[in-house]
């Protein structure tokens, strides 16, 4: 035991000692430059991560402020009963959607009212839920008479009603009406955004 004792103890010396002779070793003058890079880019990036992230929200206020000018405009249009009835029918055909029973309440939905927000989102849910000639010409309406409508999420209807028709055209081999399309959304929707939050703009093939 005493023998154990005594090794731990010179143990404990030898490492102390090598301890004090790293800290009187001369410091690395390359070392300590890379150590202040790492510590510089690492700044940088919290600076770029913050700045994206206030970017993001102010362009999420402005959409969000456009949603209620656009809100407010059918408050002033419809009664409170016709806009009761309006989005009675789109969360009716919220909770069956992707059926054939919810084109129906879309459809039913545009039928009866012309000129409310949710009337311009219903032609987009249309155009996503059927296919073909259909699917062009209810995104085409959308495009045509329902820009300005916007969705609580705020995706804008002129915009994403756009880039559904462009992909389209473009899968079709229409590349010059793509294009066409595409660079309206550059132009005139630059902060426009998918149902997930994402900017369109970058997904917009090059």
């Amino acid at each position: 035991m005493k023998r154990i004792a005594v090794l731990a103890a010179v143990l404990a010396i030898l490492a102390t000692g090598g301890l004090l002779l790293r800290g009187q070793e001369k410091s690395d003058p390359v070392q300590e430059l890379r150590t202040k890079v790492q510590q510089l880019e690492a700044r940088i990036q919290r600076l770029e991560q913050y700045a994206q992230m206030t970017s993001q929200n102010k362009l999420s206020a402005d959409l969000q402020s456009k949603f209620n000018a656009r809100w407010a405009q059918d408050q002033q249009r419809f009664t409170k009963q016709e806009l009761d009835a309006i989005e009675a029918l789109y969360q009716e055909a919220q909770k069956v959607w992707g059926t054939p029973q919810a084109v129906e309440k879309l459809k039913k939905l545009v039928s009866i009212y012309t000129s409310a927000d949710r009337v311009g989102c219903a032609y987009l849910y249309l155009g996503q839920l059927t296919s073909g000639i259909e699917r062009e010409q209810y995104l085409k309406r959308a495009i045509a008479e329902y820009s300005d409508s916007m969705y609580g999420d705020t995706v804008q209807v002129g915009a994403y009603a756009r880039f559904l028709l462009a992909t389209d055209y473009l899968k079709s081999g229409r590349k010059a009406e793509a294009e066409g399309l595409f660079s309206v959304i550059r132009a005139q929707y630059p902060d426009a955004v998918d149902h997930s939050g994402l900017p369109l703009a970058p997904q917009i093939p090059k």
